[in-house]
């Protein structure tokens, strides 16, 4: 029984190693078209500077092709710090990826790092980001987040 909690415990510590501590997430989940903005946000307090990985975690369904790209906005005193684009489908590296296609349906699940933002003081920043799409009657979404990791 030991062996098997040691195990869990490692395998649990090996994925922080790879991946990275998980220090924020913003929960979107929803498209943003030009008439209903779905804007989330969160706040970092951070004790140094650092550099930070940009990460999303999807699980999408959609037909034929799809476009979509996160938009982030880093804010600290008031002052834009940092504005990003981002293609989910492009990552420097993906985990837990699943993706079955089907005829013209594509199902697809993935966690995949993305980029990397220098937080250049220490302090509190305000992340914004928003999730939009090419037009795909569709498509559907049953899970899209940033994770925001050190």
């Amino acid at each position: 029984m030991m062996k098997k909690i040691f195990f869990i415990a490692l395998i649990f510590i090996g994925c922080d190693a790879i991946l990275g501590e998980e220090i924020g997430r913003i929960k979107i989940n929803a498209l943003s078209k030009t008439e209903n903005m779905i804007i989330k946000e969160i706040i970092l307090d951070l004790n140094q500077p650092e550099v930070l990985a940009i990460w999303s975690e999807m699980d999408i369904e959609y037909e034929d092709n799809v476009f979509l790209r996160f938009k982030l906005q880093v804010i600290k005193d008031g002052d834009s710090k940092h504005v990003l684009e981002i293609d989910p489908f492009v990552k420097e590296i993906s985990f837990n990826e699943k993706k079955y296609t089907n005829d013209d349906k594509t199902t697809w699940e993935f966690s995949g790092k993305h980029d990397e933002i220098n937080f250049e003081e220490k302090g509190r920043y305000i992340v914004k980001a928003f999730l939009v799409s090419s037009d795909n009657p569709t498509l559907k979404i049953n899970k899209a987040e940033i994770v925001i990791r050190r």
